[in-house]
């Protein structure tokens, strides 16, 4: 199913939006997951302390300094990227909630 929605919705944001506008949403998208994956390592770190990783020394640092860089550039973004940001958000949220309401339970085997 997410593959057939996916494949739905790049052929509408193919056909509906300019090169131009699809570049610009797949940059705003990327520099969101950027922003996450920053904002996971403390929370990570915290969870985990002792977990077997690489640890660069001062990676608070770098964690605020990719979070302000972010928020410099969000800060760049026309009204409609944003808004097309907002409902992909709210969707996945929805998506999110219904998911956890109704987990999906595995398929018994067939009785024989």
């Amino acid at each position: 199913m997410s593959i057939v929605t996916f494949a739905v919705l790049l052929v509408v944001f193919s056909v509906a939006g300019s090169y131009q506008w699809n570049a610009i949403l797949s940059a705003i998208s990327r520099l969101f997951i950027y922003a996450s994956i920053a904002a996971a390592l403390p929370v990570l770190r915290r969870k985990q302390p002792h977990a077997d990783a690489f640890r660069l020394p001062g990676g608070m640092f770098f964690v605020v300094l990719a979070l302000l860089f972010t928020g410099v550039l969000v800060t760049k973004i026309h009204l409609g990227g944003l808004m097309v940001l907002a409902v992909t958000f709210a969707v996945a949220v929805l998506n999110w909630l219904w998911a956890a309401r109704y987990p999906r339970t595995p398929l018994a085997p067939p009785h024989q």
